[in-house]
């Protein structure tokens, strides 16, 4: 592409290419929203979860929610799935509990602003607008508690919301 530059009309080549896949790498390092996506359930009011539970609440309209309980929700891929809400100031749940080499997928949703779900450790982070649900995949490749926490600045109780996964043998 060539672009004109000042009153000289000096004429400059740009090869975008590169900028491109720097931009691509960036996105898949650290995370994109996918809006609409995602079980409209909302999580639990529980501060953890473990095992192969996936922690729901609401009215049951037919999606399998039980309301103030867990139930089991790994498919025929084995993915760990869980429903968690950022808002602020917290994480719920704010602890779960996953398996080493299980691949984990987190329905993200936030009633109020925007906010993320980041876990240096496992290379994620995920941004999820007011409103709206994003999906945070990711395998745990080594055993022990680990921290995430939003790094979307959400007002003045940002800084204490954190959470912690617990990965076990």
């Amino acid at each position: 592409m060539k672009i004109n530059r000042g009153a000289s009309r000096e004429v400059v080549n740009v090869d975008w290419k590169p900028l491109i896949a720097i931009l691509f790498v960036g996105l898949l390092l650290f995370g994109c929203t996918q809006p609409g996506s995602g079980p409209s359930a909302s999580p639990a009011t529980g501060t953890s979860i473990s095992g192969s539970a996936l922690a729901t609440s609401g009215p049951d309209s037919g999606t399998g929610a039980v309301v103030g309980k867990t139930q089991a929700s790994i498919s025929e891929s084995s993915v760990l799935e869980i429903n968690m809400t950022a808002k602020q100031f917290e994480f719920s749940p704010s602890v779960i509990t996953v398996k080493k080499g299980q691949k984990v997928r987190i329905n993200l949703s936030s009633p109020d602003v925007a906010h993320s779900f980041a876990a240096p450790d496992f290379k994620v982070n995920v941004r999820v607008e007011g409103g709206d649900t994003a999906i945070a995949e990711f395998v745990p490749d080594k055993a022990g508690t680990f921290d995430f926490r939003c790094f979307v600045p959400c007002g003045a109780g940002h800084k204490e919301m954190r959470g912690q996964i617990v990965v076990t043998e």
